[in-house]
């Protein structure tokens, strides 16, 4: 995002930008003593000008940050609405197709943790009409159901596809960047147990 340019003598131009998940923001600015309401005028609509919600990108930045929100708060019904009927998830313990086999294996996984946050980081994606292919990157903290506490990182590598009007994931696979203590002092790569 770019403003226009200006030197304002004797004026003081404050911005408060508070970025929201997906699309939402709240802005507050404050303008002293200046006579140049053009150029306020130009920075509010330049700032304001909000994003095409019906870009293919947004809709893939809300589909990740709506799985991410699901695993979270354990909602495995819109969880699964994330994913194509005939979608694949791999996560380092088998290869999942189908959403039924996918969510099977997520309602099992959830079911070895008391609770888990999963924050969706940075990410990509590129489209070819209807088909699309993106990388995200994850943060996870979780504590199991026998209390011990774990902090993952790592990344998706994904295929779109539009399935009922809506983008989906046609498939997910994680690679494991971390499994250990928030300090990093644990090992890097994927957990015990998991594939590359």
């Amino acid at each position: 995002m770019t403003f226009p340019h200006r030197h304002c003598h004797n004026a003081g131009l404050v911005f408060e930008l508070t970025l929201g998940c997906v699309n939402q923001a709240l802005i507050r600015a404050t303008c002293y003593a200046t006579d140049d309401t053009a150029f306020v005028k130009a920075v509010l609509e330049t700032v304001m000008t909000p994003a095409n919600e019906n870009s293919p990108i947004e809709a893939i930045r809300t589909l990740v940050h709506t799985y991410a929100d699901a695993v979270t708060r354990h909602d495995t019904d819109t969880w699964s609405m994330t994913w194509a009927k005939d979608g694949i998830w791999e996560i380092g313990r088998g290869v999942q197709s189908g959403r039924a086999a996918i969510v099977t294996a997520f309602d099992t996984a959830m079911a070895l943790f008391d609770s888990v946050v999963q924050l969706a980081g940075n990410g990509e994606a590129s489209f070819d009409n209807a088909q699309g292919r993106g990388r995200w990157y994850m943060t996870e903290y979780a504590r199991t159901v026998t209390g011990r506490t774990v902090f993952y990182l790592g990344h998706y590598d994904d295929e779109y596809s539009i399935e009922d009007g809506r983008w989906c994931f046609k498939r997910r696979v994680l690679t494991w960047h971390y499994q250990g203590p928030a300090d990093l002092s644990g090992t890097f790569g994927p957990p015990p147990g998991y594939e590359k």
